[in-house]
């Protein structure tokens, strides 16, 4: 079944602007890592497929050497949607959740299920697969487009592996 880690952690209330403000195309703490690989162009709100699923797109990110994450939780999608890092990378993750229901941030290989509360942060840690993409997801708002990934090879529509599929 692999590792389930189950945190539930409420930090401290935040903002809906926050740090980094835009999230339609930025670099996460650290220089963008120069890349060949394909980039979302789709426009903030528009559904793209991410690591296979249906997602509300709302910004695309390159994860920085540190490996500092920080991920909003609206109520209809993750900002930014599509993040890109280094095969097995590391990730230390601060989820904020910028609106009005409780979210979950769920990894589709399980590594990671945190729920947060309205205006509340937690943090978590991740390591990226060698390969592909790692999908992540709202359990409670999967089918309605709040999902992401995390690109590490090839196109960041392909689907991921460990994620089952949602219904059509």
């Amino acid at each position: 079944m692999g590792l389930l880690a189950v945190i539930a952690l409420a930090l401290a209330p935040t903002a809906c602007g926050g740090e980094g403000g835009d999230h339609a195309s930025h670099t996460v703490r650290g220089t963008p890592t120069p890349s060949a690989r394909p980039t979302p162009t789709a426009s903030p709100g528009a559904q793209i497929r991410v690591a296979g699923l249906p997602a509300n797109y709302q910004g695309f990110a390159e994860i920085g050497p540190d490996g500092k994450v920080t991920i909003d939780l609206a109520d209809d999608h993750f900002a930014p949607t599509v993040l890109r890092g280094a095969p097995g990378q590391r990730l230390s993750l601060t989820l904020r959740n910028t609106g009005e229901t409780p979210h979950h941030f769920s990894t589709a290989d399980q590594q990671l299920i945190v729920e947060v509360q309205p205006g509340m942060t937690a943090e978590g840690r991740i390591t990226l697969p060698q390969s592909g993409n790692l999908s992540f997801f709202c359990l409670l708002h999967r089918e309605d487009g709040m999902a992401g990934g995390f690109n590490v090879s090839g196109p960041f529509e392909a689907p991921d592996p460990k994620a089952s599929p949602t219904p059509s």
